[in-house]
């Protein structure tokens, strides 16, 4: 009998534990059922929350044993405020879809019609507003429920999904703002990437030229002018690939510089090691990038530039090579840690 209370128990903490991973679930089914196309693209699209959700889920285990419930007793008060905040995802879904905002048929018409009056050019940047919106929302709100549940040192326990949702958010907002390449600081990156991709691609065989553009509308881009590129009708491709700083390699060294800081400040590892996994991930995250931009390139010599093909790796396949390996990364540097410890206990003489 005592055997088995205490597995309720166990079982019953269990599911606690994982009810930050649970509460998110029907707020982005809801948002699939709502916008289906919008888990078809990465890029200002909703697959990062199936990142973000893995993400979470890997943090949980990784830490299962050190988060502790705060505790509580039936019909509290606390209980009350837990169910309330983890229903906060679901509310503000159903809130910015189905309910009129000030005259507007939603809240996310609304953000839309005052990103308008705010002067922000182009139907496309206007439109992703609410998007980028909705992920420092989401951001927001995670952090609430894990202060709820736990405390603010187990904050840092869930680093990793929490700045990979809101440096997603931030970096479409900042796009939002200043499009077209006019953040000029983000912007200066952007020539080393060109240059890189133009010295692999010429080593590959083709003949990639670098250009730069600089007009009020655009500001400062390079781009890459490749013989061999076409248009999605076979014809020879008159002008350049522009390389703005979110395809330089810009937002996925920022989210994983924040991202992965936050991990390694626990986990034991000494100093070195941490500056060793830190430089070693963030040049494999920005030569994936590289390789993203020549792989964009050889789409555009096959398929054609502004193809279905080219718009598919832009929007989705693309941005997967980074953030990809920044959700995976954690689990090469802990599994590494854990192989070299072991090879330490086992080279040291047993007394």
């Amino acid at each position: 009998m005592i055997d088995t209370s205490r597995k309720i128990k166990e079982m019953g903490c269990a599911v606690l534990k994982l009810l930050p991973f649970l509460s998110f679930i029907p707020p982005i089914f809801t948002l699939y059922l709502l916008e289906p196309l919008s888990f078809e693209y990465t890029w200002k699209g909703r697959t990062y929350y199936l990142f973000f959700m893995w993400t979470i889920f890997l943090e949980t285990i990784l830490s299962w044993n050190t988060l502790e419930i705060k505790s509580w007793k039936r019909k509290s008060f606390r209980v009350i405020l837990f169910l309330i905040v983890l229903l906060l995802p679901t509310i503000y879904v159903l809130f910015t879809n189905f309910v009129e905002f000030y005259g507007y048929q939603n809240f996310n018409a609304f953000i839309v019609a005052l990103a308008r009056k705010c002067g922000i050019s182009g139907e496309y940047f206007t439109g992703k507003m609410p998007l980028a919106i909705e992920y420092l929302i989401f951001t927001v709100i995670f952090v609430i429920i894990i202060l709820t549940f736990y405390s603010l040192r187990k904050l840092g326990k869930y680093a990793l999904s929490t700045f990979l949702l809101g440096l997603t958010g931030f970096i479409y907002l900042v796009d939002n703002l200043f499009p077209y390449g006019n953040l000029v600081p983000l912007q200066m990156i952007t020539l080393l990437t060109a240059i890189l991709a133009s010295y692999v691609l010429n080593v590959m065989g083709y003949k990639a030229t670098i250009t730069t553009e600089n007009d009020p509308i655009h500001g400062f881009i390079p781009g890459l002018s490749v013989e061999g590129l076409k248009d999605p009708y076979g014809r020879p491709y008159p002008g350049s690939v522009w390389i703005a700083w979110p395809c330089s390699g810009v937002d996925s060294l920022l989210i994983y510089s924040v991202t992965l800081l936050m991990f390694l400040k626990g986990g034991g590892l000494s100093r070195k090691q941490k500056f060793f996994f830190f430089v070693f991930g963030a040049v494999a995250t920005y030569l994936l990038n590289i390789l993203r931009v020549i792989t964009f390139i050889m789409i555009g010599t096959t398929s054609g530039v502004g193809s279905k093909e080219w718009w598919r790796f832009h929007d989705y396949y693309g941005p997967l090579y980074s953030i990809t390996w920044i959700v995976l990364y954690p689990l090469v540097i802990t599994a590494a840690h854990s192989l070299w410890t072991r090879s330490k206990r086992r080279s040291s003489p047993s007394l």
